[in-house]
């Protein structure tokens, strides 16, 4: 019982505004909308939908979030427009956290969707 509810405690937190956690070689602080770099270079400051996008990849762990629960959960479309917003969205973050964005090695490409690196 004292298990679940700390479980429960430790989602509730991670899913606020608050919270921060690892995401490669940084540490994600939603409050501030930014990555703060583990070895002190500037922090990478994120847009909204940049923040949104590494905020719900965070949130499912090892599982693969597809295109359209992104454009449904971020975009408030039921179904994946006939745009490449997503895509564009995940062009701009890659080149601002990957060492080499063509070789992605933490926001990753999966069939159908993205992933986060752990």
């Amino acid at each position: 019982m004292l298990l679940a509810r700390l479980r429960t405690h430790i989602r509730q937190h991670e899913m606020s505004e608050d919270a921060s956690f690892s995401v490669g070689p940084y540490m994600f602080r939603s409050s501030i909308k930014a990555l703060q770099r583990n070895d002190g270079r500037k922090d990478i400051s994120l847009s909204d939908k940049e923040h949104a996008i590494l905020k719900q990849l965070y949130w499912a762990g090892d599982t693969a979030v597809t295109c359209e629960a992104l454009y449904a959960d971020i975009w408030d479309h039921s179904a994946a427009p006939m745009t490449h917003t997503l895509q564009t969205q995940i062009y701009c973050l890659r080149q601002k956290i990957e060492e080499n964005p063509s070789e992605p090695q933490i926001l990753l490409s999966e069939y159908g969707g993205y992933r986060l690196a752990r």
